[in-house]
């Protein structure tokens, strides 16, 4: 199986756009949140990850103690 040649350069000539189609689709409405909504679930996030971070660090801090306690 071959491919048929095709020169890289063409001459550029007049093309028609696509075919006017109607389309099924249409534009949806869509409610914009409130900024201080956004802002409370940011802060919730932030929350949550701060509250997560504490517990992963006592757990880290926690072993290593009770490694360094057990030696003794």
């Amino acid at each position: 199986m071959t491919i048929a040649q095709q020169p890289a350069m063409t001459e550029t000539a007049l093309r028609r756009g696509p075919r006017l189609v109607s389309s099924p689709h249409e534009l949806v409405p869509v409610e914009t949140p409130k900024p201080a909504w956004t802002l409370a679930k940011i802060a919730g996030l932030l929350a949550i990850s701060a509250f997560g971070i504490t517990l992963l660090l006592a757990v880290v801090v926690g072993g290593a103690l009770f490694a360094l306690l057990s030696f003794g």
